[in-house]
């Protein structure tokens, strides 16, 4: 099966893993000719326990009465998990592996689905665009032409690349609009074809890790010291500085440690320098380069001394294991205290019958989802389930657990916490917010959440 990159991009009612999905557009092209090969537009319609924002509708203009003839979240989700799991997929777009993908994870939890399939199984895995953009600015400047911000700085915002470029009229934060920027951006980067190729290469897990294990017995420059590439080292930064390999961390094998170069090392303890590590997952953003100076060319010539100089600090640091199993050994600690459809690296895997029964839920119809409720133990799975069916097949609660869906319910709207700990909003807030605003738009969302607050509370679930 050959591989194809499923190109796409989401439009959401907010940023947070808590948030819906209102659209879903994509493109599927021929990995190695990027010709057409299908494309998808989905409308999704919003959730009778949607928390729509202004912020949001003043991005994408996706008003609170749109999509009444989309199809449910629960169906669209289960359309896009198919896409992304197909066979030989490479899925991506512009910016997704900081944002889009997150959010398809998310829903893909909240909805039953497997969360992670589409990153390894059926040769399947990701991309992004976004940091292709990135390389390409600083070693092949004269693939694009670069818009500026009002202060001199180059700008990566996809509109502004396809205005200065000339991609494609319409509106921008429409998403089949800008997948379709995607693809022609996608074409123009990839007419530098090894270097198109090359990159691709930093989205499969293994020749990440192979290129990062590299640094240790290259040949043409000091061991461990790389080029790190990415977005979020900053303008300031030129996006790239010179880092040091500590090696793979302990505890999360897919990711690797790191310490930065561009600043002189106080190696007396790890908090004179813990800014200075920086940890990569393998398969994702930024990219390891070996060593050279022609990476390095938009750089001072001062740097490499002090390069030079840090290299040697790290060979004659009596505790240099100390620091270096130290930064290796730090783990990434979640709140507990979220929102259970925020609780994915919270809450942990679900076993194999955990899975199973998912999938039995979700093909079953009512009496088969109705019988299985009294067979799972796991009390998030059970909270997820009871929502699916309040937000999608409310008729099909039982009465015996009318009680629990809406407790449950309750707590997403009175007290939802995302992944990161963070509070949302509450109705009182949100009210006091939108009785500020005369706008039609302000008035509808009012009435949402007056209509949202009534349902939990009557007996008839489908209000």
């Amino acid at each position: 099966m050959s591989k194809t990159l499923l190109f796409y991009d989401l439009e959401t009612n907010g940023l947070t893993s808590l948030d819906q999905i209102l659209s879903y557009a994509s493109i599927r092209v021929d990995l190695n000719t990027l010709e057409l090969i299908e494309q998808t537009d989905i409308k999704v319609q919003w959730r009778r326990d949607a928390f729509p924002s202004l912020d949001a509708y003043h991005v994408h203009g996706i008003s609170i009465d749109h999509h009444k003839e989309g199809v449910s979240e629960c169906a669209a989700i289960q359309t896009i998990h198919n896409q992304v799991n197909q066979g030989a997929t490479l899925s991506g777009g512009y910016n997704t592996l900081g944002f889009d993908d997150g959010m398809l994870r998310f829903a893909f939890f909240r909805n039953l689905l497997p969360v992670y399939t589409h990153q390894y199984q059926n040769n399947c895995g990701r991309f992004d665009v976004l940091p292709l953009v990135v390389f390409y600015y600083l070693y092949s400047p004269d693939s694009l032409k670069w818009p500026k911000h009002p202060d001199g700085r180059t700008s990566f915002k996809l509109e502004d690349l396809n205005h200065e470029n000339k991609w494609l009229e319409g509106n921008a934060h429409e998403a089949l609009h800008d997948v379709q920027v995607t693809v022609a951006l996608a074409k123009q980067l990839r007419l530098n074809k090894p270097m198109w190729d090359y990159l691709l290469g930093y989205f499969d897990k293994h020749i990440d890790y192979q290129r990062i294990s590299d640094l240790s017995h290259q040949e043409d420059g000091p061991q461990n010291v790389g080029v790190l590439v990415d977005l979020r080292l900053g303008s300031a930064n030129d996006y790239h500085v010179p880092v040091y390999y500590l090696g793979p961390h302990h505890q999360m094998k897919n990711q690797s440690v790191f310490l930065r170069l561009d600043q002189p090392l106080d190696l007396k303890d790890t908090s004179a320098i813990d800014h200075l590590v920086v940890r990569k997952k393998h398969g994702e953003p930024g990219f390891i380069l070996p060593y050279k100076a022609k990476y390095l060319k938009r750089k001072p010539e001062s740097l490499a001394k002090l390069v030079a100089d840090n290299v040697t600090k790290l060979g004659a640091c009596s505790h240099f294991d100390d620091l270096s199993n130290h930064f290796r050994h730090l783990a990434t600690h979640f709140p507990d205290q979220v929102d259970v459809d925020a609780s994915l690296y919270s809450e942990g895997f679900l076993s194999v019958e955990e899975q199973s029964w998912c999938q039995k839920f979700l093909s079953s119809g009512q009496n088969g989802r109705v019988s299985l409720l009294s067979d799972i133990k796991n009390e998030f799975v059970y909270k997820r389930a009871l929502r699916f069916m309040w937000r999608h097949f409310p008729e099909q609660i039982p009465a015996e657990r009318l009680f629990d869906a809406r407790s449950t319910m309750n707590d997403y709207v009175y007290h939802g916490v995302d992944h990161r700990g963070k509070d949302r909003a509450t109705l009182s807030e949100i009210y006091q917010s939108l009785s500020n605003d005369d706008s039609p738009e302000a008035l509808k969302m009012m009435a949402h959440f007056k209509k949202l607050e009534t349902s939990l509370t009557t007996p008839d679930q489908s209000t």
